[in-house]
């Protein structure tokens, strides 16, 4: 039996009705034609993708360091980050956003 035989096999198994599956296996019906019937059945139509909502983690923003001292000694973050500015958090992963408070230091312009 050759790859192209066995491939169209699978294909049966896989989309032919009882029917034609116990013709098959009767061998009053040839892989090759069972193979034909399912192109020739009507294509079910295809299911629309729904598109995935990607939330985007709480960015925790703190009104000042001591605050932060005070969500890390209560467990609600494990860390405390001085950042210039957000698009040094978007560097992080969502894991890490979300067990980490934040506060944006103003640089002063040198």
């Amino acid at each position: 039996m050759g790859k192209t035989m066995v491939v169209e096999y699978i294909k049966v198994l896989n989309g032919a009705s009882q029917s034609v599956l116990e013709k098959v296996h009767k061998g009053e019906m040839s892989i090759s034609a069972a193979n034909k019937s399912l192109k020739d059945m009507p294509e079910e139509p295809k299911k629309e993708k729904v598109a995935k909502v990607v939330k985007e983690p709480e960015i925790r923003m703190l009104g000042s360091i001591e605050e932060g001292t005070e969500l890390v000694k209560s467990g609600e973050i494990n860390a405390v980050m001085l950042v210039k500015d957000k698009t040094q958090i978007m560097k992080l992963n969502k894991k890490q956003i979300k067990m980490t408070g934040f506060y944006i230091i103003e640089l002063e312009a040198a």
